[in-house]
């Protein structure tokens, strides 16, 4: 069947998306046809006003993987098209200021501006290299998203999309949009992908069922940048800048991207400006511009009145409600790739590429040509445990019947949407909302989430080894000979873990750590597990009970902190972890197992810990990660906790 794709949105996203389904082996030139429907102009919102920034390996695990190969697409692309004359793609240095407005310091070793020649002496208290070629790179992204979309060889429909039609089986028919002279067109549509950056919550809520757009929960917020170019006479590096400048009681962060024809673009001076209605719309403020200004020249005099400014603009960011990206399959025909925040630049090409066969569930041209999704195989879906909540399944994960294999096994967490019961602490939506926007090694990752017939269903990584099943052998004791170093870096780990959870940036606490939340994979990597009760700090949960106060009704048997156990409302979620914590910890040197921890006591068993956690190359056990510290030093504090 003749396949007629229309992507709403003309950034790099939807840019990306058309050029890369036109390169696709199931895209047939004359038979097949692309529609870019854009509102205002190709490269007119954040992809047109954004620093073009790249690199591949400062990202999270939920991104890593994407941004990645993005990266190898920006250089591919380069080579094809001589990015480095047609949007100045380049390898660049790049470099993080620390610095603080004071009494002048004298003439600074030029050694410590780490190649960066026009920085003030008078500003540099430490610089240090954040990345070098080949991992970081730049581009001019306005002429990179209107190269793409050229090539693409689609058509660019500049008009609003009002509408979306279904035939009498559901189906995607059409899309209707009108234009700025108010006239009314009717696009053929079999298949819809959702590239329209900050908007695309907007376009989902008015395109899209209450369910489909609940999944396409995308916003914006605005930052402002300048374009400028030093008097005449002053080079600049080949560096983009990443900064922290105090003065007094202030902090300026401003970033500064050194491009190759001797402008910098400089960028920073966040708001929360509500998002206009389209890209035409979008004003700077005058008093950012006007910060930005007089933060780039404390930084450097090349930046002072001498300097002239070409350009001074705002963009809005694409924020999703879980803080990552959303990329995939929305419901049949309709697809969705936004939600980049600062990283769209960089993750563009990536997003709607076919070479990234591991996870085809992130992908948006396989999935429209190919038919292929995030699916399971039905046959070896077996129950694991039951909770108070939900049922835990396992299954394993394959690709579409049309493209056959298997894909390794998943968990499928299945929670009851307790309509009539409210009381009960256990919240799966937010679950998945913590989830998606925590990026850590020892966190869970997400690999999706839905809801049926008020079922929420959450897709994870199946981890082989609940720290509970190892507790319960019984030669996991002091006296064995590897305890010392699997049990310093499990501990170790672990800390990590709850250190990041408990961090100012991210302000979660868990509530229910025990054994058998944490568990260990093949590789020696440990997972803490089900934020089902988890506590958001900065988001009103202070009055999450119906009767007011917070819920002490959570937490595992021994492991509940006493303030839990005598039924306070108003406690300290964090500490309730390190209590948690420490009593996991405990169970370590004990030879009994915490009260309801686990199904699985102490008792004498032919299995072993050596045979559980699977070998090593060299035929020992699986290289646990080594923590940097003995295991007194990594747990005194918590040791503390549990014996104050």
């Amino acid at each position: 069947m003749a396949k007629s794709i229309v992507v709403i949105g003309g950034g790099i996203v939807g840019s990306s998306t058309a050029y890369y389904l036109s390169k696709h082996s199931g895209y047939t030139p004359g038979k097949d046809k692309i529609t870019i429907l854009e509102s205002t102009s190709v490269a007119s919102a954040a992809s047109g006003k954004s620093g073009g920034f790249l690199a591949e390996d400062w990202h999270g695990p939920d991104t890593a993987s994407l941004a990645e190969l993005s990266f190898s697409l920006h250089k591919e692309l380069a080579d094809t098209y001589d990015g480095v004359n047609n949007w100045e793609y380049r390898p660049v240095n790049a470099l993080s200021l620390l610095g603080q407005v004071g009494p002048k310091k004298g003439k600074l070793d030029e050694s410590k501006k780490k190649g960066a020649h026009w920085l003030n002496d008078n500003i540099v208290d430490k610089c240090t290299v954040m990345g070098t070629p080949p991992s970081t790179a730049q581009v001019t992204p306005e002429a990179l998203v209107k190269t793409l979309a050229e090539h693409s060889k689609a058509d660019i429909v500049i008009a609003s999309p009002v509408k979306i039609s279904r035939d009498n089986d559901g189906k995607i028919s059409s899309v209707r949009a009108e234009t700025r002279e108010g006239d009314n067109i009717e696009i053929s549509a079999t298949d819809i992908v959702l590239t329209a950056g900050p908007w695309t919550g907007r376009v989902a809520e008015k395109l899209l069922t209450p369910a489909e757009a609940k999944k396409c929960r995308v916003d914006g917020q605005r930052a402002h940048s300048i374009i400028v170019r030093p008097s005449q006479g002053r080079e600049l590096s080949n560096h983009c800048l990443f900064t922290m400048v105090k003065e007094r009681s202030t902090t300026h962060e401003p970033e500064i991207y050194c491009r190759p024809k001797g402008t910098a673009y400089i960028c920073g001076a966040g708001d929360s400006v509500a998002l206009p209605d389209d890209a035409s719309q979008v004003v700077p403020s005058k008093s950012a511009i006007a910060e930005l200004k007089a933060q780039s020249a404390l930084i450097s005099d090349y930046f002072n009145e001498t300097m002239s400014v070409e350009k001074e603009q705002a963009c809005y960011l694409p924020i999703s409600s879980s803080h990552s990206p959303i990329i995939g399959k929305v419901s049949e025909g309709i697809y969705i790739g936004a939600g980049h925040s600062v990283w769209g630049i960089t993750n563009g090409p990536g997003t709607d590429n076919d070479l990234n066969e591991d996870n085809p569930e992130t992908l948006i041209a396989p999935g429209i040509l190919e038919g292929r999704a995030l699916s399971i195989d039905e046959d070896t879906l077996e129950p694991l445990t039951e909770g108070r909540h939900g049922l835990l399944y396992r299954c394993q994960r394959k690709i579409d019947d049309n493209i056959g294999g298997i894909q390794g096994w998943i968990a499928l967490k299945a929670i009851n949407v307790f309509i009539n019961k409210k009381r009960l602490p256990h919240d799966a939506l937010r679950e998945s909302f913590i989830l998606a926007r925590t990026h850590h090694p020892n966190i869970i990752s997400l690999l999706n989430a839905y809801e049926s017939d008020r079922i929420y269903v959450l897709a994870l990584p199946l981890q082989p080894l609940p720290l509970s099943m190892i507790l319960s052998y019984p030669d996991f004791v002091p006296s064995f000979s590897p305890f010392s170093h699997i049990a310093r870096s499990i501990i170790y780990q672990l800390l990590l873990a709850i250190e990041y959870l408990h961090s100012d940036e991210v302000g979660i606490a868990h509530r229910d750590v025990n054994p058998s939340n944490v568990a260990v994979d093949g590789n020696g990597c440990v997972k803490l597990l089900d934020f089902g009760v988890a506590f958001e700090y900065g988001c009103g949960m202070e009055d999450e009970h119906p009767n007011g106060g917070m819920y002490f009704e959570l937490a595992t048997g021994a492991y509940r902190a006493p303030e839990l156990l005598f039924g306070s409302r108003a406690y300290d979620a964090r500490s309730t972890d390190l209590w948690s914590l420490g009593v996991t910890l405990s169970t370590f040197f004990s030879h009994l197992t915490s009260y309801n921890c686990s199904t699985s006591p102490r008792t004498n068993s032919t299995s072993s810990i050596s045979s559980s956690i699977s070998t090593s190359s060299q035929g020992g056990l699986a290289v646990f990660p080594q923590s940097t510290e003995s295991i007194a030093v990594v747990t005194q504090d918590t040791i503390r906790c549990i014996t104050w």
